[in-house]
């Protein structure tokens, strides 16, 4: 156990982390040395057997000789550690002259040593369908052992805190009751429980199956009818009491049912710090949502049921989804230590825990998994690949194994079964048909009015996605009825969604599957193409501020959106309905200016006459007009730009910098031509005509125009420096100077000039300083600095300078966390902190910290994950994660771990593909999509996909992105494919001639890819049998000596090993995917 365990578990009150050396006791966290953790691994290993100084020594100290003083040191260490004494002692006790054994409760929550399952499980299907899991099914619940660690370590701190009560929250179909009932749940009802918690019982109660029927009174009736059941075969807890007495009890009385509960404890020798009996309400939001029971009613219940846990004897659960948040946050008993571990929030299972929910249950009910011919899987893999693409849907993924199980053949789980169900998604289908027959004609005919609210169609037409609906759109009985249908039948999602409660389909499958679905599309397909274009139109004169210039004008768009009106079949909103009669108002409006523009005219030339005697005038109302149309112009190249820069519209963005420039231009030379205005033009003129330029040099860059891009920038970083000398504290000049400077440092960084990076990064942490010192308390600025000390760092990196790297990404993230604490919402500070996570994950990679690199892409992926959740159109959201995920998804290749591995870069995918359809022209965007299709072609291919390679072939020599034909090229080599691999070498060294150069590198890009190219070069030389090798070999050494003692990365690593054999074999070996991957996998264990 010394060597293997790794996974947390309990000794006594504390704690132990093994893979972290860390003890922790509520908020107490202490680091021990990795020998002292290795000798309290082998005492807990052998738990109150005495362990002797010379079998520690023999353990832990294998290899080097010595007495049993390093032994003496450790046990003091431990005990100075864990508080302990040895006079006196809790965990640690010395038996005179033999040893030394562990005194306090070792446990913990699986097996560590074997992570095998025992075939004992004979009751019922091992799948329970779309039920959820109770404690009787706690033998066959997988999955979920890190968030009950994390539940368990919270509810003794909580205990500790005199206050054991908790929410569990999480969108439907997440798993939060099984995890409670069947994982949580026994272990604090087994002998002596779990981290000093034992509970004798539990009383748990599903409000959604209470008839309340509008009396208060029943919850308190159905949770005392559990509580009578209490008690041993030697008494019960409330002797004599009814369920309607011990009701009344607790409602008025609550006191009295602590005293009952403490004394019938307390004549039992419990041996637990923490005895109690559990509390668990279920569908906590059925009960948030019942009107007809009073809002002071549900707060009564509220703090009966806190007052209870308040004595220690209660362990209270409340289990809700959090749509129903904002009905939690009115009721400050629920809100109490929120921060401090009273609320947990499940998460979706990742692929790990999804293999372990699958698989692991037929292991213990001794079924087999048929194999595929067809696809090379066994049925198992085929599935887990198919219920990664939709974690949330564990319902849905349970009711599939269930119906595999029951339609065995030989206690083998079958292909065909599987295939005839239609997969998951299929059977999500035939499902959804089964419930919709199940219902009324009246609540069947609500489904007509329901799917334009979850049903969208691209404005191309070509797209069927599914879109998230607010509960407060229904409008009827029989709608509302259908829906939460559908979310207790686990077909439909019930979440949170920017506050409000939302619903959407649980898989898209419920769109793409049910037959009835896809017949409702095809008949109102272009209606659905019209409703997604008005949706965009509405939206671009919503953040507008519903500006007249952007309705719409008398044409085909506006008469479609009037045929839209009266169509029953399609539901407009609000907002919608606004758009339309507003333009429908301005083009009446211009109908009736038509008819007197004859008369106007007339009128105008005998007004003229008049005009000079209203020059003062004249002169205000231009200035007015002026004014208006700055205000417009700075909001459409401030605010609105920002926005759509945050969503990565470029399109969209070019076409607003273009019209701002335009306007600016003719201002200025209206400026300078007026009769009333002789002035230069204004300070807010000048300022919008910089932001244009650099709202076009955004573009450009994106745009994959470097050089123009930096033309542009410089242009705008000369026109505000000017500006500066007028306002040196304004906040969003300084805002936008710096980040001018920023792009400039990132145009030169891209091309590897890292000294004129550095100047400018420099000078934009300097601005955003400069910003900050101007107003101290300002997010915005915080955020500022934060990406400015992030772009520092960054630099530093580069030139392997890790000590300075590290201080800057961690001031960095220390502001966005100041951020994120003021205002929780802040998506901006959580997309970005959640990318300085995954910088820190490639500086730790350096230090050989592998682990902590793994530990930093998930920490940035469940952020991100999050954010996608809540708005998944934010491109900037979706670039973001896809960067983490191809970082996250190559350390894990180059650790072996495939399956997960598959799953980032499948997630990947399937984000970039969304973001291109948003921007197609995105060159950035195209890379990625090339590189991820690359990757997943390479690491994950199969002999029958020959006409696939020569498709990505070609593909990769079309969009020129490194990354990918480098890539390729050691995947055709591993092939024996030389020809086609010296093709793309000879492309890449155009693409990139630098890479042939003899010059030492000063960053670790340029050195990352020259070593690639070195070894992939080296390769292609073996096998012409060129007498270049030798010349290539010493070079690849030579880069990598002066970094040799600076970095711990693989890439440099294995560039070492590899010259090292090349330099010293007078035959050496191909550098193949094979060979490489053995390597890093050593190498990172």
């Amino acid at each position: 156990m010394g060597q293997s365990v790794r996974q947390k578990f309990f000794l006594g009150d504390w704690q132990v982390e093994p893979s972290n050396n860390r003890l922790t006791l509520g908020k107490i966290k202490r680091s021990i040395e990795p020998k002292s953790m290795d000798v309290l691994l082998l005492l807990c290993q052998k738990n109150n057997e005495v362990v002797s100084a010379d079998e520690i020594v023999s353990q832990c100290w294998p290899d080097s000789p010595t007495g049993d003083n390093p032994v003496h040191k450790a046990i003091t260490h431990l005990r100075r550690a864990l508080n302990d004494k040895a006079t006196a002692p809790q965990y640690i006790e010395t038996v005179r002259k033999r040893g030394y054994r562990i005194i306090a409760d070792v446990q913990f929550l699986v097996n560590d040593t074997d992570n095998t399952v025992a075939s004992t499980w004979t009751e019922h299907p091992p799948f329970v369908g779309l039920n959820a899991f109770t404690a009787k099914e706690s033998e066959i619940f997988f999955g979920r052992d890190a968030l009950i660690r994390d539940i368990v370590s919270h509810k003794a701190e909580l205990f500790r805190k005199k206050r054991p009560f908790s929410l569990i929250l999480g969108p439907s179909g997440c798993g939060k009751s099984s995890l409670i009932h069947a994982g949580v749940l026994p272990l604090f009802l087994r002998n002596k429980g779990l981290n000093s918690i034992y509970a004798h019982d539990f009383a748990s109660i599903d409000v959604a199956d209470i008839e309340s029927s509008n009396n208060e009174f029943a919850i308190f009736v159905e949770l005392a009818s559990y509580m009578i059941d209490w008690g041993d075969e030697n008494s019960y807890v409330f002797n004599n009491l009814s369920a309607t007495e011990l009701a009344e009890l607790l409602l008025n009385e609550a006191d009295k049912v602590i005293a009952i509960v403490s004394d019938w404890l307390a004549e039992r020798d419990q041996g637990v710090n923490f005895p109690c009996f559990a509390i668990i309400i279920d569908r906590l939001e059925a009960y948030l949502a019942d009107q007809s029971i009073p809002t002071s009613s549900k707060s009564r219940f509220f703090s009966i049921l806190e007052q209870l846990s308040q004595s220690n004897f209660f362990l209270t659960f409340l289990i809700s989804r959090n749509d129903f948040y904002p009905l939690i946050s009115t009721f400050e008993t629920l809100m109490k230590n929120k921060g401090k571990g009273a609320h947990i929030d499940v998460t979706p299972p990742s692929l790990n825990e999804l293999s372990q929910i699958i698989k692991r249950p037929a292991v213990a009910a001794n079924i087999a998994w048929e194999f595929d011919e067809n696809t090379n899987s066994r049925l198992d893999d085929i599935i887990l690949s198919d219920a990664s693409r939709a974690p949330n849907c564990l319902p849905l993924l349970q009711y599939t194994l269930q119906e595999l199980y029951l339609q065995r053949a030989n206690n083998k789980l079958c292909v065909k079964t599987y295939n005839e169900l239609g997969g998951i998604e299929g059977a999500i289908g035939h499902k959804a048909e089964q419930l919709y027959e199940s219902l009324s004609d009246a609540v069947k005919n609500a489904l007509d009015n329901i799917l334009p609210l979850i049903v969208n169609v691209t404005q191309s037409g070509n797209t069927l996605t599914s879109k998230t609906a607010h509960w407060d759109t229904l409008q009827t009985q029989d709608e509302r009825e259908l829906v939460k249908q559908m979310v207790e039948h686990r077909l439909f999602v019930s979440f949170s969604n920017k506050g409000k409660a939302s619903f959407k389909v649980a898989h898209e499958a419920v769109l793409r599957k049910w037959e009835r679905v896809q017949k409702w599309v095809e008949t109102h397909h272009n209606s659905l193409i019209l409703k997604a274009r008005l949706a965009e139109q509405t939206s671009l004169w919503l953040v507008n501020n519903k500006n007249h210039a952007f309705l719409l004008s008398e044409g085909k768009p506006f008469f479609d959106a009037i045929m839209l009106t009266s169509l029953a079949n399609i539901r407009l909103d609000e907002s919608e309905r606004e758009f339309i009669a507003q333009s429908q108002k301005r083009i009446s409006r211009r109908k009736v200016l038509k008819g007197v523009t004859a008369a106007t005219l007339v009128v105008l030339l005998v007004v003229s006459s008049i005009a000079t005697i209203y020059s003062q005038q004249a002169r205000e109302l231009a200035e007015n007009k002026r004014k208006e149309a700055e205000d417009l112009m700075g909001f459409m190249i401030g605010d609105f730009a920002d926005k759509l820069r945050t969503v990565k519209r470029m399109d969209l963005l070019e076409g607003i910098s273009e019209q701002a420039l335009q306007y600016v231009e003719r201002a200025k030379q209206t400026q300078n031509t007026t009769l009333f205005n002789t002035q230069s033009a204004s300070f807010e003129l000048r300022f919008q005509h910089a932001l244009s330029v650099q709202a076009m040099a955004e573009v450009k860059f994106y745009r994959d125009e470097i050089d123009t891009a930096k033309e542009a920038y410089d242009e705008a970083s000369i026109r505000l420096e000017e500006l500066l000398k007028e306002q040196q504290t304004n906040q969003q000049l300084l805002k936008a100077y710096g980040a001018n400077q920023f792009w400039l440092g990132q145009i030169h960084y891209i091309n590897g000039a890292m000294s004129e990076s550095k100047k400018y990064f420099d000078s934009y942490l300097s601005t955003s300083k400069a910003m900050l010192a101007a107003a101290p308390n300002s997010l915005e600025a915080m955020m500022e600095v934060s990406y400015a000390e992030n772009s520092v760092g960054t630099i530093a990196f580069e030139q392997f300078d890790f000590e300075n790297a590290i201080k800057h990404y961690q001031a960095s993230l220390e502001y966005k966390e100041k951020v994120i604490e003021a205002d929780p919402s802040n998506t901006e500070a959580l997309l970005y902190s959640a990318d300085t996570r995954s910088w820190l994950a490639s500086m730790v990679l350096h230090l050989g910290e592998f682990e902590s690199a793994e530990r930093y892409y998930r920490e940035g992926a469940s952020q991100l994950q999050l954010l996608y959740e809540q708005d998944g159109e934010n491109a900037a959201v979706m670039q973001t994660y896809v960067a983490l995920l191809t970082k996250q998804a190559t350390l894990l290749l180059m650790r072996n771990n495939d399956e997960q591995a598959l799953h980032s870069i499948n997630r990947a995918q399937y984000l970039i593909e969304k973001a291109l359809q948003q921007d197609p022209k995105n060159t950035e965007w195209i890379g990625d999509d090339v590189y991820i299709k690359t990757l997943k072609h390479v690491y994950f291919y199969t002999q029958d996909v020959e006409d696939e390679t020569s498709k990505l072939i070609s593909l990769v020599s079309d969009k020129n992105e490194y990354r990918s034909i480098s890539t390729l090229i050691r995947f055709l080599q591993s092939k024996d494919s030389w020809k086609h691999a010296g093709e793309l070498i000879n492309q890449l060294e155009t693409l990139k001639p630098e890479l042939q150069s003899q010059e030492p590198v000063s960053d670790f890009y340029s050195l990352q890819s020259r070593n690639e190219y070195l070894t992939l070069k080296i390769n292609q030389e073996l096998h012409n049998d060129s007498e270049q090798i030798e010349r290539l070999c010493a070079h690849l050494s030579s880069l990598n000596d002066s970094v040799a003692n600076k970095s711990q990365h693989y890439s440099i690593l294995y560039a070492q090993h590899v010259a090292s054999i090349c330099l010293n074999s007078e035959n050496p070996p191909y550098s193949k995917i094979d060979e490489m991957r053995k390597f890093y996998t050593h190498l990172l264990q």
